[in-house]
Formats: structure tokens, sequence, C-alpha cells
């Protein structure tokens, strides 16, 4: 889904085919959305923002919301969020990648060009800012002139757009003020290192493929060579030439047009040879804007391949040198909801209506193992097995509640309870380290005072093997309509967090072993908050401005870490507790070592392999295997052993890393969107 609104509102899905979003509520609740994006923006500030009053303004925000979701998905089943707009905490998220909303695009790309020229890098800073001015179609948020909220982001955007204008000139500038090398006879490629020419502007155009092919070998090759001292233009005389001017007459003409003949052969090939060092260089580039890590990776070694030069050897060790821990890297299409670890090495992803399974290995790709049947209705839960690629699902459809056993090996699956057997709306669960158990927290609505709203909870233990239940006698209530009850259980199964969706989240940690109930305390911020989750020491509540606050099983303040710049999403711990990540907007993810005891976290260490905000994270039960899942649409499995961190040396040893993570080669619809009619080549299976 691309969203863009710098100028008149346009959306567009995946596959370029426009998308309509006809009702003016619609539109105007979308543009407050991505001003807001990628942050949360709270349910009363949007009311405000659409004009809305009271509890009725409420519903009135809720039906648009549906209609949205209808709008941007059609199809999408009554009661399912879907995929791009999102319950946030208090409030609502678009959930796209920064890369799909052209004013975050914007922004993007001209923090980047500008701080491409404070490095005196005036080739990438021009490309950069270049292609971030031509986001612009018009004024933006046009839809909206008289909207608050459309007013200070035009503002916003103009102040940026003015600076960006302005370092364009300057990198224009200094690009002009440079001396321009003689450009009637083409130089060998050894001497086109960029020290006197201008380096190709990367544009997002489609490249045009030499007339004649130059294999990388020969690139190689020739990049090493030694001019001849006594060349021309660095091109060494031919025998006939030098025979010319010791001779004269008709011998000397014939001699004259010998040399001429062979030197416009050798010109004809430094110029393919150019081209194919232009293109390279042009890839390298091209590697370091890609939003997705396999992409990128594999078009820094394409680049390479094609051509060794300074900027293709520049541009592999950015993509690999900041990405040690990374093992394996995937794209998909769509947008991902939760994502879900069984076993050791299968991962699921919601994704519309489809169920996407990635099986981590050195070659393999995501894909669907299912559809949703539609009679299923909204699926709320899915609690991972122990047992390689077996999932728990629960949700509700037209004959009530429901609980299934699903394969994410072959897709099939198999119905354990449903109605009343259920007990209620299914929450959320988790299956025992056994495998055998699930623990499903269920709600249902209860009699409250007029005006107000309560819903009882409570935890039941389901067989995996026969669906037979026990109440475990655990239960509670939440002073909130039943649709805004929350809950996380912890990973080893031991507790759980239950919390309800306001504006004023209260939350309870509940141990199972004996039913215990503590209130967690949290401060009162000025922010929301995006939900709470279990932990081995006890709960960590994330807050919209990515603050953590931890929280001990007797529900006193540990610590309060201020972990990212933008909403935190997830956390996990490790199974022995000595490590945690945590994961939000911006593609932010980040490891900490937790203290032993007081359950502290310190040591942050970045995990960079995003660009979008992350949806989920999941560690394996050894602790030695972290994944991820972004709506830039990649999944990545990280090693998080000791000593995990891969160390890269030299451009042959990078290479070698690219291709470990991206573990396949350009496809051939890559390859022609990059590198135009050149003929196809191998980037990484041919290297053995």
């Amino acid at each position: 889904m691309r969203i863009a609104v710098l100028g008149p509102l346009e959306v567009t899905a995946d596959d370029s085919a426009p998308v309509d979003v006809p009702d003016e509520g619609e539109r105007l609740l979308l543009g407050v959305l991505v001003a807001a994006a990628p942050g949360a923006i709270a349910e009363e500030r949007l009311t405000a923002s659409l004009g809305y009053d009271g509890t009725a303004g409420v519903e009135t925000l809720r039906s648009d919301v549906r209609r949205l979701r209808s709008s941007l998905e059609p199809g999408l089943p009554e009661r399912s969020s879907g995929q791009y707009v999102l319950r946030r905490g208090s409030g609502y998220a678009l959930a796209v990648p920064r890369g799909d909303v052209d004013a975050l695009r914007f922004t993007d790309l001209a923090a980047r060009g500008h701080a491409q020229l404070a490095a005196d890098d005036a080739d990438g800073a021009e490309r950069l800012l270049a292609r971030a001015l031509g986001l612009w179609r018009g004024e933006p948020y046009g839809d909206w002139p008289d909207a608050t909220f459309a007013a200070a982001e035009r503002h916003r955007l103009e102040a940026v757009r003015a600076g960006a204008e302005c370092d364009l000139a300057q990198a224009r500038e200094l690009l002009a003020s440079r001396p321009e090398a003689p450009r009637e006879i083409p130089r060998p490629v050894r001497e086109r290192v960029w020290l006197t020419e201008d380096p190709p502007v990367v544009v997002p155009v489609e490249p045009q493929a030499p007339e004649t092919e130059t294999s990388p070998a020969e690139v190689l090759q020739e990049d090493h060579g030694t001019p001849d001292p006594g060349s021309a233009a660095g091109h060494p005389r031919s025998p006939a030439r030098r025979q010319a001017i010791l001779i004269g007459g008709l011998v000397a003409a014939v001699a004259v047009v010998i040399a001429t003949a062979r030197l416009s052969a050798g010109s004809e090939g430094a110029a393919d040879r150019a081209s194919t060092v232009d293109e390279a260089n042009r890839l390298a580039g091209l590697s370091v804007t890609e939003d997705r890590l396999d992409v990128s990776v594999l078009l820094a070694a394409q680049a390479f391949r094609l051509a060794d030069t300074s900027e293709t050897r520049l541009g592999l060790t950015a993509a690999v040198d900041g990405h040690a821990r990374v093992q394996r890297a995937v794209s998909f299409t769509g947008g991902p909801q939760d994502v879900d670890l069984s076993g050791s090495s299968t991962v699921t992803v919601g994704i519309g209506l489809s169920l996407v399974r990635w099986s981590i290995g050195p070659s393999t790709v995501p894909e669907v193992v299912m559809e949703v049947p539609r009679e299923w209705g909204a699926w709320f839960v899915t609690a991972p097995s122990p047992v390689e690629g077996v999932l728990m699902g629960a949700g509700r459809g037209p004959d009530g509640s429901w609980l299934r056993m699903v394969s994410a090996l072959d897709g099939s699956s198999r119905l354990l309870l449903e109605g009343d057997r259920v007990g209620g709306r299914p929450i959320d669960g988790a299956v025992t380290a056994d495998g055998r158990r699930l623990l499903l927290l269920v709600a249902e609505a209860e009699a409250a005072p007029p005006g107000e709203a309560s819903s009882r909870w409570h935890v039941i233990e389901v067989d995996v093997a026969d669906g037979t239940t026990r109440d475990t006698g655990i239960a509670g209530s939440v002073p909130v309509p039943l649709e805004a009850v929350r809950a996380d259980f912890a990973d080893h199964s031991e507790s759980v967090v239950v919390w309800a969706d306001n504006p004023t989240p209260s939350a309870t940690l509940v141990q199972l072993a004996d039913g215990t109930q503590t209130p967690v305390a949290t401060r009162p911020r000025p922010v929301g908050i995006g939900g709470f989750r279990a932990t081995p020491t006890g709960a960590a509540a994330l807050w919209d401005d990515g603050l953590i606050t931890l929280v001990d099983r007797s529900g006193v303040i540990v610590q309060e870490v201020g972990a990212q710049r933008w909403s935190i999403r997830d956390v996990a711990v490790s199974p022995d507790g000595s490590w945690a990540v945590s994961a939000g907007y911006g593609g932010e993810i980040f490891r900490w070592d937790v203290e032993p005891g007081t359950g502290r976290w310190f040591g942050r260490e970045p995990l960079a392999g995003h660009s979008g905000g992350v949806v989920g994270v999941e560690i394996d039960p050894t602790g030695e295997r972290l994944v991820s899942v972004s709506v830039d649409r990649t999944m990545i499995s990280w090693d998080m052993s000791p000593g995990g961190a891969r160390e890269s040396t030299g451009p042959e040893d990078r290479l070698a890393s690219a291709c470990l993570i991206a573990g396949r080669d350009l496809t051939r619809a890559e390859w022609r969107s990059y590198l135009g009619d050149r003929p196809w080549q191998a980037t990484c299976s041919d290297l053995g």
C-alpha cells in the first residue's frame, strides 16, 4: 500500500492499482493517521482532529475506522482489523512502511542528503536531495486546506523542503566547481575512480544495457592493468603507428589508417568497460537506498561482481558490516500482522487472509501455507507450540468462539473447541513447554451500572490432543467493554498480564502457579501506552515515546528504560533471562543485557536491518536465534549466540557474507528493474 499526500491524496495498492477511498470522513481519518505516522494517535486526539464530540464522537470514529479498513482492503471480514489501520494502545496507527508514505520518504531522503553534504559527499547529496524534491506533486495535504493538523504538517514539510532546496543548490555548486576531464577519447577503466570525473547520478529510471557485453572477469582483469607511460589519453601506441613515424609516402598513409582502426576498436572496448563500471557504481549507490535488506545486499554484491571499484567496495562494506548478527533476510509482499515462532525455525505471519510460513534455512523463502477460511470469522489469538510448525489458533465466527490446532507445515487444521465450550471471547494464549496443554484467557461481558462497562476474564487449560478443558479457577474483572480487554502470557507460561485498553490503562500481573494477582504500577505520563508484556521477572509497560517501564513480580517499578526514539511495539526475553530485545517503529531493534536478580536492563546493542516499524520479535527455545518481522516487508533471522556477530575482512569475504544473508540471486524481475536489458547473471548461486 502506497499513500501520497505531497499533493492531492493518492492511495495505490502494491501492484500500483488505485485504491478508492470515497467517503470524506474516511479520507480525513486517513490524512490524520498519515500525519501521525509512524506513531499512534490517541482516540481522543483523533476525535478532536475529526471534529467529533463526546461518546457519540467515539462511536462515529470507530465507524469511520471500520469503513476505512474496508476501503483499503475490500472483502475484509467484519470485525477484522486488517493490516493497515491497527489499534495501538488507546488509539490507532497506520501500519505501512515509511518508504510507502511519500511525506515520510521525503523527510528521510532530505535528512540523508543533508548528512551526505555535511560529509563532503556532494554526489550522494545531489542524488538523494533530487529524489526527495521529486516526490512533490503540489501542496501537501491539499485535500484539507483548513484542517489544523494539515496546516501544521504543511508548515513542517515546507520548512524541510526549503532546507533541501538550499542543500541541493549547494551540492550542485560544489559539483560544478570540479575540474572537468576531457571527454573526446574515453579513458581506460583503471583510471575511472571518480577522482576527476563525476559519478553517475543515481535516479530511479530504467537503466540501458551497453551495446556490447563485458564480462566481470574482463572488467577485473582490465581494472588492474598498467598504462603505457608514453600513451596518449591513456591508450598505448600501436606498432603500426610507431612505424608510420619512420617512413613516408603511401606506406605512412596506410600505417595511419591501420592505427586509426586499432584506436577506434580500443576506444569502443574502453567505452564498453567504462559503461560497465558506471553501471556497477550506480548499482552500489542504489544498494544504500534500498529498504529491503536482502535486496540491498544483493545489489551491493552484484555491483562488486560487475566491477571492483572503490564505489562498489564501499557499497559492499556498507551492506554487510552494519549487519553482523543477521543470518538471513527475506522479502515478502503485503502488510504483516503478528509474528510467531513454533519450534526453533518455523516463522508464521498473518498477512491479510493468508497465513505465511518461513522455514528458516540457507535458501528458503516465505510462502503462503493456507488461506484462512472466511467462515472462521476473526482470528484473535495465535499461540505457537514448541513442536515445529504447530500453532494453536482461537477466534470468533458466526457460530461463536472457536479453538483450532493449525499446522504451519501443510496448512491443515483440526477443530478442538467451539461455541460455549470455549467459555468466552479468546484474548491470549500460551502453550506449555511440553507442548501438551494450552492456557487460554477468555472474557465475557458482565453486568455493570448504566453508562459503565465491565468484563469478566478467566483462564482455562486445554488438552491439545483431545480438546478436554479444565477451569484453572484463575479469574478477574476489567472495567472496560469486552473488545478492550487485553492480555499477554509470558513465553515460559508462568504468568500473564491483563489490562484495559483505554486512555488510562491499568494492568494486573497474574501468577499462574497460585493465581496471585498484583496491580502493575506505572507513573502517569503525557503519552499513550502501547500495551504490556509479561516477563520472567515481572512485566514491562511499552510507551508510545520509546520508554519501557519494568516492574517486578510484586508490581513495583524496577527501572524506566529510555529504550528507543519511537513507539515500542514488542519486547522479548531470552529463555535463560540473561538478555532481552526491544523493538518498535522506525525499524529499531536493540539487544539488552539483563542483570540477574533485579531484572534491570543495561548495555544496549543496536540490531540494524529493518527500515520500517517492527511488528514483533520472537526468540527460539535455545536462546541463540531471534526472529523479527517488519512492515518494510522483510523477515530477519539473527544470530544471538555468544560471539554470533560475524566479522568480514576484505571484499571477497564481504561478498560471501552478502550472499549468506540473501541466500539467493537477484530474481529476473529485480534484475530488469535495476539492470534493464543487461543479460541476467547469477549473483550468488555460482560462487559455490
